[in-house]
């Protein structure tokens, strides 16, 4: 019975985790751009909408809408927010999981080695 010897971990791994480290980092920071962008626009992009509505007359629609709609805008970027933090946080377990594997591997190979 003989043990094949196990070559050193492959360098795609740690590219791969550096990659997801990078990637977690930008999910995160595009995220809180977006979302913070989102809440404290709420208002201006709201009014934006409704302007068409109240150059045609509709004034106590637009008042009824409005409150609605920055309301929604700033559910929205509360929601990136989140959405942008779980995603962040998967990428970066991902990234740690794929760093254990490769120690693993490596640790493997030099009690092999031994052997």
């Amino acid at each position: 019975m003989s043990i094949s010897p196990t070559k050193p971990p492959s360098r795609s791994l740690q590219v791969l985790k550096y990659v997801l480290y990078i990637l977690a980092g930008l999910v995160l920071v595009v995220g809180l751009i977006g979302g913070i962008s989102l809440m404290t626009s709420a208002k201006t992009m709201a009014a934006n909408l409704i302007l068409p509505l109240q150059l045609l007359g509709g004034g106590a629609t637009s008042n009824v809408i409005a409150p609605m709609l920055s309301g929604f805008f700033i559910n929205l970027g509360v929601f990136t927010l989140v959405i942008s933090l779980v995603l962040s946080t998967s990428l970066y377990a991902l990234g740690r999981l794929i760093g254990h594997i490769v120690h693993l591997e490596t640790r493997l190979a030099s009690l092999e080695a031994r052997l």
